[in-house]
């Protein structure tokens, strides 16, 4: 496996020999301090070109990175496959997705200059590479997160409570009705978002709103209580759906009891305790 070192070389020489290259910046996970350092971290990786056709229709420079055992283009993928019909937005924006002989990913964002001043904002941390043309270098970026944003008021807090409870009826009534692939997809759908709110509020209290949650609850590990996040990896690994499901009423409960204290905000104990027994009446079925 190539050092991290040698990548970035091999990037910087390829975009030093690219005159459509105007400048590159180096985003995700390895340039976040926060991040945990393992040897899966993909690099992502902007080029800022003048234009994205050409690296489009001919593929040849894909070469210069090194022998490729996958190589996707993503962006158009998604367009394709959820059916927009504009296609421009390629013209401005693509993403070349890698797997490296090497076993190295790559995630390789190729962006005209407006793209890439608007995202290099966006995603701070960022790290300029090169940059040609000082398109980059007089931006105004900050690595302070607003927290703050996670902040909830009582009736943001009210309704996930009131939904979490209510849509815990959808998976509890497939499970009865044998109806496992309705039950997951409702469980993950709308239990399970829910679920996540509260999680994030919970961990951004305990952190004191000094951390980065991270996307898809990749730092939930990391930031959660042990006996929390036992209780939600359980929502995942457990086999029998309705210990899943009292399992993350449970867990639920918990939090959402920790958050309402910490901000003075009311908890509907009754529509918690109305929906379990309904859930249990519906296990042992006895709806009559």
């Amino acid at each position: 496996m190539r050092t991290e070192q040698e990548m970035i070389d091999i990037v910087l020489k390829i975009a030093k020999e690219d005159e459509r290259i105007r400048a590159v910046y180096w985003f995700g996970s390895r340039v976040n301090p926060e991040a945990i350092r393992d040897i899966h971290q993909d690099y992502d990786i902007s080029f800022v070109v003048t234009e994205t056709e050409s690296y489009q229709a001919d593929k040849k420079w894909i070469n210069s990175f090194g022998d490729t055992t996958i190589c996707i283009e993503s962006e158009r993928n998604a367009l394709l496959f959820f059916g927009r019909k504009d296609m421009s937005v390629l013209s401005r924006r693509c993403v070349f997705n890698f797997l490296f002989y090497d076993n190295i990913c790559m995630d390789l964002v190729i962006e005209v200059r407006d793209e890439a001043i608007k995202n290099f904002v966006k995603y701070q941390p960022a790290k300029i590479l090169m940059d040609k043309e000082n398109i980059l270098s007089g931006l105004e970026t900050s690595t302070v997160k607003n927290y703050d944003s996670m902040i909830p008021d009582e009736d943001t807090y009210k309704a996930c409570c009131s939904n979490f409870w209510w849509f815990l009826l959808y998976p509890a009534k497939s499970i009865a009705r044998d109806n496992i692939p309705f039950c997951m997809v409702s469980f993950n759908t709308f239990t399970r978002t829910l679920l996540n709110r509260m999680i994030e509020w919970y961990i951004c209290i305990e952190k004191n709103y000094s951390v980065s949650i991270g996307k898809r609850e990749k730092n939930y590990k990391k930031y959660m209580s042990k006996n929390f996040y036992d209780l939600y990896s359980k929502t995942y690994t457990e086999k029998n759906y309705w210990n899943v499901v009292f399992i993350t009423c449970d867990l639920f409960s918990r939090l959402a009891l920790v958050v309402g204290k910490y901000y003075n905000f009311s908890y509907n104990k009754q529509e918690e305790d109305s929906m379990i027994k309904y859930l249990k009446k519906i296990k042992n079925n006895c709806l009559k």
